[in-house]
This record gives structure tokens, C-alpha cells and sequence, in this order.
């Protein structure tokens, strides 16, 4: 995605959120919210409402 000059935004990020947790891939959701602090991208109410 980053590759095409496509930076994934708060949306995207809450996306993958979402299907790790329905997964129970709750180590990917912490590595995501991670990756989302060094892009100093916040999480919204959304993020917090489905981490």
C-alpha cells in the first residue's frame, strides 16, 4: 500500500484492528496500535471502541 504512495490512514488501521480481534489475534492488535504511534497516528473512539 505504502509502496503506491497509499500511507495507511486511522480508517485502515481500525480495519485490520477489527479483524485481528474477531480473530482473537490480540498480540497483531498491540503490534498494530504500535505501528500506528510511530506513523503518529492516533487511535480515534472507534480504535478504543474495538481493540
Amino acid at each position: 500500500m505504502e509502496k503506491n504512495g497509499c500511507p495507511p490512514d486511522v480508517m485502515t488501521f481500525n480495519t485490520l484492528i477489527l479483524c485481528c480481534s474477531k480473530n482473537s489475534k490480540t498480540s497483531k492488535v498491540v503490534e498494530l496500535l504500535c505501528i500506528m504511534a510511530e506513523k503518529n497516528l492516533s487511535p480515534n473512539a472507534t480504535t478504543f471502541s474495538i481493540a
